[in-house]
């Protein structure tokens, strides 16, 4: 008796290590370092800008990245079913103090968009105003935005915006 009582502990007792294993495995594996190595500069009044420097653990299953400029920096990168992770880096500007909106809805990030004055950057994104989105604010000019993310993925997204460092 006291034998099966014994292995019984030690069975639960590696079935527990196991299964953090298995966590921490999964984080290793779904996420990779998206590092933004953007070369080109823009000019303003004279005073060139170098794109901000960054990097980001990212989903691992991204269809693309799409980068542009023009008085901002402006990193896409697309998943399937219209989700996406956004960083903008504005230069020239200053919007305050930095600040984190996780997990919103439509009306609350479209919102908070329009009352900054940014929301004209994402004109050209298609948006499902049922999923679920998300707006960061970092050293007062650098946004990283979610969008159209469905429910079921929000935490590995909001994993992703918090893992955002500065190089």
């Amino acid at each position: 008796m006291k034998k099966n009582s014994l292995l019984l502990v030690i069975m639960i007792l590696l079935g527990c290590t196991s299964a953090k294993h298995k966590n921490n495995n999964y984080i290793q594996t779904a996420f990779i370092d998206f590092v933004n190595n953007y070369e080109i500069k823009i000019t303003r009044d004279d005073k060139i800008n170098d794109d901000k420097k960054f990097s980001m653990k990212v989903p691992n299953n991204f269809k693309k990245v799409v980068n542009r400029s023009g008085n901002f920096f402006f990193h896409q990168i697309e998943y399937s079913n219209n989700e996406k992770i956004i960083s903008i880096y504005m230069p020239f500007n200053k919007y305050g103090l930095d600040f984190q909106i996780l997990d919103c809805d439509y009306d609350e990030f479209i919102g908070k968009m329009k009352t900054l004055g940014i929301d004209y950057i994402i004109d050209d994104v298609k948006i499902r105003t049922n999923r679920r989105f998300s707006l960061t604010l970092k050293d007062g000019n650098f946004f990283v935005i979610y969008i159209n993310i469905n429910k079921k993925n929000v935490e590995k997204f909001n994993y992703s915006i918090n893992s955002l460092s500065f190089r």
